[in-house]
């Protein structure tokens, strides 16, 4: 979703670039575009189910508004933590940082 979403959000000549680091006890995924951007009050809002940022170009690149709502669930199922830092015109930068191993919960 995360990388679908970079895609269909950046501009025609723009770019996404992925990265992946190890650190010693934690992944890092990295997805950055430069693209539309999403504004500082929508961003608050961004993780929430069904929420869509930008109406207009939302109807353009269809979706529902579930996919990053479904991201951060899994990320936090997995332990992990996903941020985001966006400007408008300039981009959006996304990281999803997991453990490497998971905390025995039985």
């Amino acid at each position: 979703n995360l990388f679908e979403n970079a895609l269909n959000y950046s501009f025609a000549k723009g770019s996404v670039t992925i990265c992946f680091e190890e650190h010693p006890s934690s992944y890092l995924f990295v997805i950055q575009d430069t693209g539309i951007g999403i504004s500082k009050e929508e961003q608050s809002r961004i993780f929430e189910r069904f929420y869509r940022a930008d109406k207009a170009r939302s109807r353009l690149v269809g979706g529902s508004g579930i996919g990053l709502a479904i991201v951060k669930d899994y990320v936090a199922r997995l332990e992990g933590t996903i941020t985001l830092e966006s400007y408008l015109g300039v981009g959006s930068r996304f990281e999803v940082q997991l453990p490497k191993t998971l905390k025995d919960h039985s």
